[in-house]
């Protein structure tokens, strides 16, 4: 039986949490972080880079909330 691995992005401003939150996906082993930043501005360019399975996303950032990532991708994804 092949065991499918899911790919994810995470979305985090801060790093620390960026950090613990890399290693809690992974942790598992059923899943790996194909694609991460702590800058909003490059969260769209990172998800459509990488086409993941999952996204992690920050909702409270500086300058974009993850609700506005979240539109931006509905405008691209049309």
């Amino acid at each position: 039986m092949v065991k499918d691995i899911l790919t994810a992005v995470v979305i985090e401003d801060e790093q620390e949490s960026l950090q613990l939150l890399k290693s809690l996906v992974t942790s598992n082993g059923n899943a790996k972080v194909i694609g991460a930043t702590s800058n909003p501005e490059e969260a769209i360019d990172v998800i459509e880079l990488h086409k993941p399975d999952i996204v992690f996303l920050d909702i409270k950032m500086p300058g974009k909330s993850g609700f506005d990532i979240l539109d931006d991708l509905r405008k691209i994804n049309r």
